[in-house]
């Protein structure tokens, strides 16, 4: 679901739970820079790539031209000729897979949107994936025409969500990149972030409030082998503010202190941080999740 308000630059999002998720939109100067950014290094590439293949062809005269009785005229030529229809080929796996090959390691950004600080996601809020990825990146070329993306402009310019030709067709959006993952943002405001901490019970002891604790039955991790590690294999992505987040929220919520609705919001932004698909609905579900990314991250660190 979108937001009606044409001056809008958010994108909201209801999940089935009726759980709403808020984006910030990204407009067409913020894709600029990152696309500068990113033509600016494929440009870059394929220069040095261009002078490999002068030198390989260069090479390979001359070798023709020293072996005349082993290679006709003719035979130069094919051989040439196969060297520049192999180079082109590069090229263009190059500048397509540049993007598909970032966005999957990134989970939705490339260094030009890493710079510009957005990201490429769903509609429907969730990390891409390879088949989105090829999609929204092979009608660049469309969105590219007549030239300096013209037609991609164009289509930005008039919806109100920036999305190119190419977003359309893959089904994806460019958000702005949500860094830290903050409970107000998840609770809706300050007030229901007051109203949530005024209800989250915590036992006092000593000078102030215990620490909260969750997984403390899960197995110690091992050195030769760890599968939770293997399983949240992006866990680097998640800070010290995420996990001192996730841990708060959950002992909450076991205190009856924070709605199931926060815990799923939490655990959709937090598998979307670690480019996994987001938990199966159920409060227990997003709970476990939580707990095995917080014991993830403390083994990971």
């Amino acid at each position: 679901m979108q937001n009606n308000d044409f001056l809008s630059e958010e994108y909201t999002i209801d999940t089935p739970e009726n759980v709403t998720f808020g984006y910030e939109v990204v407009d067409i100067g913020s894709r600029f820079i990152a696309t500068v950014i990113d033509t600016l290094i494929l440009i870059a590439v394929i220069l040095v790539l261009g002078i490999v293949t002068l030198i390989v062809l260069a090479i390979v005269s001359d070798v023709s031209a020293g072996l005349e009785s082993l290679f006709s005229g003719q035979a130069s030529e094919w051989i040439t000729g196969v060297i520049a229809a192999v180079a082109l080929i590069v090229y263009f796996g190059i500048f397509w897979g540049y993007y598909i090959f970032f966005e999957l390691l990134w989970n939705g950004q490339t260094p030009g949107k890493r710079v510009a600080k957005i990201r490429v996601v769903r509609t429907d809020g969730n990390p891409v994936g390879f088949l989105q990825s090829a999609i929204r990146n092979l009608v660049r070329f469309v969105d590219f025409l007549p030239t300096g993306y013209g037609i991609g402009l164009i289509t930005m310019f008039f919806n109100k969500n920036s999305r190119r030709l190419g977003d359309f067709a893959a089904g994806t959006i460019v958000i702005r990149d949500m860094g830290e993952v903050r409970l107000d943002d998840l609770v809706g405001g300050s007030a229901a972030l007051d109203s949530t901490r005024n209800l989250a019970p915590r036992k006092e002891s000593g000078d102030g409030p215990a620490q909260p604790t969750i997984s403390a039955t899960m197995a110690a991790p091992t050195l030769d082998t760890d599968p939770l590690l293997a399983k949240f294999t992006n866990i680097r992505t998640i800070s010290m503010s995420d996990y001192e987040l996730i841990t708060d929220t959950v002992a909450r919520h076991n205190a009856n202190g924070v709605p199931d609705s926060v815990i799923s919001r939490l655990a959709t932004a937090i598998a979307t941080k670690l480019n996994m698909d987001a938990p199966s609905y159920g409060s227990r579900a997003n709970t476990k999740f939580l707990e095995e990314v917080a014991e993830a991250y403390r083994r990971f660190n």
